[in-house]
């Protein structure tokens, strides 16, 4: 796995006026305003969502998790 990816995407302008300004108002960066976003965004989608251990991948989603708690 790599330690850093780059991401890219059309954002309308008024959703970046949005995310700037709370962006501002946390004292980060877009960039890091948008990560952090993501990333408790992803983790209340993954501990909220169906957990079956009979999936293979589960192990993988929770170890993925703990990883984000890190970064937020």
């Amino acid at each position: 796995m790599s330690l850093n990816a780059t991401v890219e995407f059309n954002v309308p302008a008024t959703e970046i006026d949005l995310i700037d300004l709370a962006a501002r108002v946390s004292g980060v960066s877009r960039s890091e305003f948008m990560l952090r976003s993501a990333a408790e965004r992803a983790q209340e989608i993954l501990l909220d969502g169906p957990t079956q251990r009979e999936a293979p991948e589960t192990d993988s989603h929770l170890e993925l998790v703990d990883a984000a708690r890190m970064v937020c």
